[in-house]
This record gives structure tokens, C-alpha cells and sequence, in this order.
């Protein structure tokens, strides 16, 4: 099991939250997300826990292979870690986006497409997100409803609270409104296509740089979908968020010890501390699987190898923990 230093980004919309889940002096004055575990160029992850203390995340990709993606992983991604894991403090409103899926990444040169789950830690009254069309429309209505602004008209709201999950395909439209503190998970990718900013200057008076074309491009204009997701209870303790071919993740919410078996899955294993720290055994004799017993504290993810058949969590209080997998 690693941990791994965050790497910070400030942002003119961030805020505070982020440092105040992990209980820290914030790096910036308003950061606006905070990757916890990435293998993107420029920005791989850098392993903190004790056992590979230093290695970048790309590297033990590199040692290991199949024995920390996966089987399946390993032959669909190579040496690509696929995911992205991130938190996101949205102080004001980002920006209207769409992502491209991964046919069209193929196309532009890029590695795979970006889809996402966002999993709502905290907002603040009156947060709210946008996600998808209220109802199709017309491709041929687009320019005219950016220009207008008319296109802030045509997307679906939904106000947010704490815990509930939305999953953001890629082609669909979105926006992530001000006064919420997100933690996603997504493709490794960091490509995103602003179609519409809200008419928004910067200090210089000057209009955001937007995307149009390529956006026109990803959009999918019958994308009506976006509700919240109602997680599939599993047990007292576990529920199962979503099950995509990009992705899986389940939420667990324990104050008591409990095992999770991964002997049957071929697949690395991201936890995610939403909520408390809790201490992680591993339990198998690998020398090359990292730190056999490792804390995570809120805010913070662990990565656990596909070769790891059993952990056992010990929440200091009441927990909430993501994990994500690829099936």
C-alpha cells in the first residue's frame, strides 16, 4: 500500500475547504484542487509512505506491471495508471465543460477520453451543480444559444448536500456551481472543453478562452440524464455508487474494524478517506507491495495492489471511505 504526496493547484475560483479537510495550512491562498494520486506527464503522483519512499507513481507501474494494475489493466493501459483521483473546491462557479469520450481522444491525439463520478463532501446553502440538458436540443441552435447566453437556460440544476454522488459521462455537459467541495474520480486526462463562462473578465478585462468547436465536437445534445445516483445498499456498511466499464466505486461507512477480500478481483484498489482516519492492514508477505500497515488520514488516498488479497480497516471514529476499482 503507498500514499502519496498531493500536488496543490491554485485557482482564481478555489477557497480554503480543501486545506481544512486535511487539516493543514493552505499552500495557496485559494486552491482549487488538490490531486491526490496522478500519473498524468508533469504531474505524477510521488509516493510519501515509507516503503518507496520518493518513487513516482509511473515508476512502480513500471516495477510491477499486472501485480499492481491487474491482469486486464495491465494489457488495455500498458504502463498507464487509468484514473485520476481529486479533490475540487469550487469557492464560485467554474465554468460550463464538456468532456471528449474516447474515440474523439483517439482522434485528437490524446490518450483516452475523460469520465467522471463526483462524490459531494460539503457545500455550503444554496449549492448547486449542473449536469446534462434539461431537455435535446438542436445542434444547429448551439452558436446562437452561447452568444446569447440562453445556454445557461437549457442545463439541468440539481442543489446538493453532503453525500450524494453524480456521474458525469464523457459528452455531457456539466458545471460545477460555487459552494461545493468535490471529490472526484475520473479517466487520467486532464482535457476539458469550456463551451460557456458566463460572460466572465479576468483582472486584465479580457473574456476566458473558450472551446467552441471542439466542444460542438464532444457534446452529446441529448444528454438529459445527470440526476443524482441512488447507491445500491450492499450491506450495514457498504453501497455500491456505480459499476462502468471505466470505473467502479463503492462507499464505505464503518466505526468498527471490518475486511475487505480482494483475492477475487484483478484489480488495483483506491481508498479514499472522505471522512476520519483510519489505519490500513495489508495482508500478504510481498516485499514489493509497499507499507504493510499505513494511516490514512481524512483527506488522503491510498493505492493498493491488484496482487493484495485481503486488507483490514481501522477507523479511529466514524468513517467514510471511497474505493474504486476497474473491473
Amino acid at each position: 500500500m503507498w500514499t502519496f504526496h498531493t500536488i496543490y493547484h491554485p485557482k482564481i475560483w478555489g477557497g480554503r475547504l480543501i486545506a481544512d479537510l486535511k487539516g493543514i495550512e493552505p499552500p495557496y491562498e485559494a486552491v482549487g484542487e488538490s490531486w491526490e494520486l496522478s500519473a498524468l506527464p508533469g504531474m505524477v503522483s510521488v509516493v510519501k509512505s515509507e516503503a518507496d519512499k520518493g518513487m513516482t507513481l509511473d515508476s512502480l507501474v513500471g516495477r510491477m506491471g499486472a501485480r499492481l494494475l491487474g491482469k486486464i489493466n495491465h494489457e488495455k493501459y500498458g504502463e498507464q495508471f487509468p484514473l485520476l483521483i481529486k479533490f475540487i473546491d469550487a469557492a464560485s462557479d467554474l465554468s460550463v465543460q464538456v468532456h471528449p469520450d474516447d474515440r474523439m481522444a483517439e482522434e485528437e491525439g490524446l490518450t483516452n477520453g475523460k469520465t467522471e463520478l463526483w462524490y459531494i463532501v460539503s457545500t455550503r446553502p444554496g449549492a448547486r451543480i449542473a449536469n446534462g440538458f434539461q431537455h435535446p436540443i438542436e445542434p444547429e441552435s448551439y452558436n446562437a444559444l452561447l452568444e446569447s447566453g440562453e445556454i445557461e437556460d437549457t442545463l439541468r440544476y440539481i442543489h446538493t448536500d453532503a453525500g450524494m454522488t453524480f456521474f458525469i459521462p464523457a459528452g455531457r455537459v456539466h458545471a460545477i456551481g460555487g459552494g461545493n467541495l468535490i471529490c472526484e474520480i475520473q479517466q487520467t486526462s486532464d482535457t476539458t472543453y469550456r463551451l460557456y463562462d458566463y460572460q466572465r473578465r479576468d483582472a486584465q478585462g479580457c473574456l476566458r478562452e473558450l472551446h467552441t468547436e471542439k466542444a460542438f465536437r464532444a457534446l452529446d445534445f441529448s444528454d438529459c440524464g445527470g440526476d443524482r445516483l441512488q447507491p445500491e445498499v450492499i450491506n450495514d456498511v457498504e453501497k455500491l455508487i456505480v459499476d462502468d466499464s471505466k470505473f467502479s466505486v463503492r462507499m464505505i461507512e464503518t466505526k468498527s474494524r471490518l475486511s475487505r477480500d480482494y483475492s477475487d478481483l484483478d484489480s488495483f484498489v483506491v481508498l479514499i478517506a472522505i471522512k476520519g482516519d483510519v489505519t490500513l492492514l495489508q495482508h500478504d508477505s510481498s516485499d514489493d507491495t509497499g507499507i504493510k500497515t499505513l494511516v490514512l488520514r481524512e483527506g488522503e488516498a491510498a493505492l493498493v495492489a491488484a496482487v493484495t488479497e485481503e486488507i483490514t480497516i481501522e477507523p479511529s471514529g466514524d468513517s467514510i471511505l471511497l474505493e474504486t476499482y476497474i473491473r
